[in-house]
């Protein structure tokens, strides 16, 4: 079974959820990419309290108070994490924003060339 690490002052480095859902954790990319094909930036491990499909379930008063009481969630309904995990998940999203950044540059620098072209005919 797997250990859920919660917030509390005898495990510090306990920090609170990433996202309140699944939708949220997950960004699309800009464009296709083969640059992490083993998944090594974010783990594609499951976590059913980020499946957006049994929202309605976890937000039943019994099984919210039940996953507050045990430590998976927090009182606003958020999920728990490690530190791990939410280093994990920032070093993903630090590596979307410099895809996009590339694939922008590389949209500037192909538009001041056709520029460049047209102002030379």
């Amino acid at each position: 079974m797997e250990q859920h690490v919660t917030a509390s002052s005898q495990n510090p480095d306990a920090l609170l959820g990433i996202a309140e859902n699944y939708g949220e954790l997950h960004q699309p990319s800009p464009q296709f990419n083969l640059e992490d094909p083993y998944c090594h930036v974010l783990r594609t491990e499951y976590n059913c309290l980020h499946d957006p499909h049994l929202q309605a379930y976890y937000n039943r008063k019994d099984t919210l108070q039940s996953l507050k009481s045990k430590g998976f969630i927090t009182s606003s309904g958020k999920v728990v994490c490690s530190l791990k995990d939410f280093n994990e998940y920032r070093q993903y999203l630090t590596t979307l924003k410099l895809e996009a950044e590339k694939i922008r540059r590389q949209e500037e620098e192909k538009l001041q060339q056709q520029l460049g072209n047209l102002t030379q005919d």
